[in-house]
């Protein structure tokens, strides 16, 4: 149950951390002018990609190589993409 519980905690950092600075990045490239899809297209893969390195090596402390853990991943974030993307339109 512990384990659980770090993993909780330690999920919600990497994300809380992701997004923060995900955030801060958007509201940067917007206020120098560039679309909010461009800002969120170039920001999306970063954050993910911060994300999957953060929750892998520190939430979930995942050393398996040959685990298919990315494409998951990448299947759902894509999916995430494209949901902000038809949301900002």
């Amino acid at each position: 149950m512990n384990i659980f519980i770090n993993q909780i905690k330690n999920f919600s950092l990497v994300g809380i951390a992701q997004n923060f600075i995900g955030y801060l990045i958007y509201i940067v490239l917007t206020y120098i002018g560039i679309a909010p899809v461009l800002a969120i297209s170039i920001l999306y893969p970063l954050g993910a990609t911060f994300s999957f390195i953060g929750n892998k090596k520190y939430t979930f402390i995942n050393t398996n190589s040959k685990s298919n853990a990315l494409g998951r991943f990448v299947i759902a974030h894509l999916l995430g993409l494209m949901l902000n993307i038809i949301l900002l339109k």
